[in-house]
């Protein structure tokens, strides 16, 4: 028995790959449910060991790659809408090798883990996939991969080409269609009608739009609420210290009032006397003092009918 797989059960290979295919619909539904799962493990399994044998691609690719998931991912969040969006995720359609695009989406289902993407149980493919080439076969995700997708009936699907900075798309024009047809770029962009995006490569990075509004990198999203808070507080701050000054500028009218009232009215103020006004914070003294400064005989009397 290899992993995985019951002794019993032979798989079709496919003729161009020579991999090994998922059974098909019919032979799904003969098959007992532990069963069949063992097969897609093991698919799995082989599936993870056929990209691990591939020459790895950098942090070029993986970057990409995560950019593009993290901008999706945070946009469709935003709007409340179940995306399921995964890299790298394996993929098995009836009567066909398993594969793993770079990145995956399939709009309007349930947001859970998933092992891999399983046509037979999920009664629907995939929608969207994304291809990243570094120094990877590119032959594979510019040729290959167009017949073999459009024969599986992913409705669209794009490959980013990392060191031109080119990205090139394709889709079916109908649910009916076996074929892909180009994507014609509108002002630079490919645009996809199932994700309701467009993607373009802009500043050397893949990048994704909304109505003509870049979608945002949760990183991007932490920093500008980072400078609004900062910017709040600046604000905060400075209405603060307007206010302080303020209300200083208050107190020294009110000081020089009531001196130069004393002053006008003939009344010795002594050393000891102006200190404790001019050295008075509380605003509500100062004005008492201010309403006060007529009616009062001395400096001293003035002083102490607030003590």
């Amino acid at each position: 028995m290899r992993r995985g797989l019951p002794s019993h059960i032979t798989l079709r290979r496919n003729p161009a790959t020579g991999l090994e295919c998922c059974p098909t619909l019919d032979e799904a539904a003969r098959l007992p449910p532990e069963t069949l799962d063992a097969i897609h493990a093991y698919l799995d399994e082989q599936l993870g060991a056929h990209l691990e044998m591939q020459p790895p691609e950098g942090t070029e690719h993986s970057g990409a790659i995560s950019e593009i998931q993290d901008r999706l991912r945070g946009h469709f969040q935003r709007l409340g809408r179940g995306v399921f969006i995964a890299p790298n995720l394996g993929v098995h359609y009836p009567d066909a090798p398993a594969f793993a695009p770079d990145l995956l989406a399939v709009v309007d289902v349930a947001l859970h883990h998933r092992s891999c993407w399983r046509v037979d149980v999920e009664h629907r493919g995939i929608d969207f996939a994304l291809e990243v080439v570094v120094d990877g076969d590119a032959n594979k995700d510019l040729r290959r991969n167009v017949g073999f997708y459009a024969i599986l009936g992913i409705p669209e699907y794009m490959v980013y080409q990392v060191r031109d900075k080119a990205l090139h798309g394709w889709r079916l024009e109908s649910s009916s269609a076996e074929r892909y047809t180009r994507i014609l770029p509108q002002f630079g962009r490919l645009p996809s009608r199932i994700l309701g995006l467009e993607f373009g490569v802009a500043e050397g990075r893949l990048r994704c739009w909304r109505d003509g509004a870049e979608l945002p990198l949760t990183s991007e999203i932490v920093a500008l609420l980072g400078r609004v808070v900062d910017e709040k507080e600046a604000v905060s701050a400075a209405l603060a210290a307007r206010a302080a000054a303020e209300a200083e500028r208050r107190r020294a009218t009110l000081r020089r009032s009531i001196l130069r009232a004393l002053h006008l009215r003939g009344l010795e103020v002594t050393e000891a006397q102006r200190a404790v006004i001019e050295g008075c914070d509380d605003a509500d003294q100062l004005e008492g003092w201010d309403e006060r400064v007529v009616d009062v005989a001395s400096a001293a009397a003035l002083i102490g009918a607030e003590r």
